[in-house]
């Protein structure tokens, strides 16, 4: 079955400003068959305490930076932030050249304290030379307990960590354990995993390797292929929440493939024209809709229906690109960006897609479990964090005085409890980049880590906190 085009109702959605109304800015460019050996061995790893960072002066031609922001005390009467926090970041830019758009990380950090920040480094010298890099579409399992970690090794021997070339170094899966503090590698180290997806009893790790599907169950680390499919070259995988449908991308093809997880026969294979890449591909909660962005040129964003075993494309022009499609608690709404400017909304139910917002500049949007919708913007009057409630018809805005431009920023996650938001900004030419932290009622942010205008996080989680 076919992608088809089907023209989509408009409807119109009407926010009323809570705080101020956000200025409507038009854009004016476009500006994101064999089994698998099962390791003999756990690492342990060390906690040690996280180094005093000095910023790197300018310059003397470059324009001063500003002083980093001291952590301020939280008003008496605001919950303080709870849970531990999870991250990789290096306070130095990686000394390697032709990286651009690949998101490595020499050290993984989490967060024991959260007011006042304390954190440590997790020490992984027990697996290193050893480098972490990103992992879609999640790394961490759903009872939020382990993180599937992507970790370079020097499997060429040269004593160096090469992630890319010729001969570059593998990437092999480590399974981090939150409660015990201990990575525990998975996998072959003949090939390269860049796809992972949980089952849904947060006990076996589904990966490709090769050609194949592998599952490794954790409780004994034994592995089993699942899946083979030959003259492939695979992509993204995702298992559906309720572990009953499996998605496979041949990136060599440009096909996305359903699966029955439960019988491995295929429930649909139709042709995707003119994709170079499936991006971003993630499930409802109830298990009916994938939602996925396709990389091709122009880029598009596409739907497939358990229910009718269909796939469709929502419209779009020859200018658009899409951003990463995000399902609202219910699965009634999907949000997503379109070349970083407009905030849309479509409707499973209607079938409508609506826009509801235009800025300067548009983060990727971020879901609270009560159905409001935060999104960061950009616009003449600087920026600021704006509160979508589809309830109520209103929005909230949050500006945000840094004390330097803000160019970009990404949503990082709320606290477990609701009461917080973590994201990250990023300064005009590197400056005055951080994470902070809002509090969910509104008022002052709160400075978490200042980036030094250096390298941007990656693996954020927050998680609750450990018994």
């Amino acid at each position: 079955v076919g992608c088809g085009t089907t023209p989509e109702p408009q409807v119109e959605i009407e926010l009323t400003a809570v705080v101020a109304q956000l200025p409507t800015v038009v854009p004016t460019a476009q500006l994101p068959t064999d089994t698998a050996v099962a390791p003999e061995t756990t690492a342990t790893v060390t906690m040690t305490p996280f180094p005093t960072l000095t910023p790197v002066p300018p310059p003397n031609t470059a324009t001063p930076e500003p002083t980093p922001r001291p952590w301020v005390t939280l008003d008496p009467v605001l919950p303080p932030p709870t849970g531990q926090i999870f991250m990789a970041w290096d306070s130095d830019p990686l000394p390697y050249e032709n990286m651009s758009g690949i998101d490595f990380h020499h050290n993984f950090y989490r967060f024991d304290s959260i007011s006042p920040p304390a954190f440590h480094k997790i020490d992984t010298t027990s697996i290193e030379p050893a480098m972490i890099s990103f992992l879609k579409p999640k790394h961490i399992s759903p009872n939020q307990q382990k993180m599937a970690l992507p970790i370079y090794i020097d499997t060429n021997g040269n004593g160096r960590i090469d992630p890319v070339g010729y001969d570059a170094d593998k990437r092999i899966v480590h399974i981090y354990d939150i409660n015990n503090n201990t990575f525990t590698p998975i996998g072959s180290k003949d090939y390269l995993v860049s796809s992972v997806s949980w089952l849904p009893d947060s006990q076996g790790l589904l990966y490709r390797q090769g050609q194949e599907i592998v599952l490794t169950h954790l409780a004994s680390l034994a592995s089993e292929t699942i899946l083979h499919i030959p003259d492939s070259q695979l992509g993204s995988i995702l298992l559906s929440p309720d572990g009953e449908t499996l998605v496979v991308e041949d990136s060599r093809k440009g096909q996305l493939t359903v699966y029955d997880y439960l019988t491995n026969q295929v429930i649909a294979a139709p042709a995707i024209d003119d994709v170079s890449y499936i991006d971003y591909p993630a499930w409802s909660f109830d298990s009916l809709w994938l939602a996925f962005k396709q990389s091709s040129s122009p880029t598009s964003l596409a739907l497939y229906s358990r229910d009718t075993n269909q796939f469709t494309r929502l419209p779009a022009t020859d200018e658009d690109k899409f951003g990463a499609p995000f399902w609202s608690p219910d699965d009634q709404w999907l949000a997503f960006t379109r070349n970083k400017t407009t905030l849309s909304l479509w409707n499973r139910e209607t079938l409508a897609t609506t826009d509801v917002l235009t800025a300067t500049y548009i983060s990727a949007p971020l879901w609270s479990d009560d159905q409001q919708l935060v999104v960061g913007t950009v616009t003449d009057s600087g920026g600021q964090l704006v509160v979508l409630d589809l309830d109520t018809g209103t929005q909230q805005i949050w500006p945000l005085d840094h004390g330097y431009e803000i160019k970009e920023m990404r949503l990082l996650s709320w606290s477990p409890d609701g009461n917080w938001l973590a994201f990250m900004t990023m300064g005009q030419e590197g400056t005055g980049s951080g994470v902070y932290l809002a509090p969910r009622q509104g008022g002052e942010t709160y400075l978490l880590l200042d980036m030094f205008g250096y390298e941007t996080v990656s693996q954020f989680e927050w998680v609750s906190s450990l018994p």
